[in-house]
């Protein structure tokens, strides 16, 4: 997958969390989902990268660094 955003969304779904239709590439934290329990934040910056996780369940928190792979 070489889209980063959509490679973040999919490491999302692949642990637990159902992402966003729109992820805003700001650096700032955004709070989704049914309660507002879900988070993320995304950096486009150079190397793309950003972390995610849900308030509630509190040892949630994952880190995401997009790297191309090399042919």
């Amino acid at each position: 997958m070489s889209n980063p955003i959509e490679n973040f969304k999919s490491t999302m779904l692949n642990n637990g969390i159902n992402p966003p239709d729109h992820i805003i590439e700001d650096g700032k934290i955004h709070r989704f989902g049914k309660n507002k329990n879900s988070w993320y934040v995304y950096y486009p910056d150079g190397l793309p990268a950003g972390s995610f996780g849900n308030w509630s369940k509190s040892d949630q928190s994952i880190s995401w660094c997009f790297k191309k792979k090399m042919i």
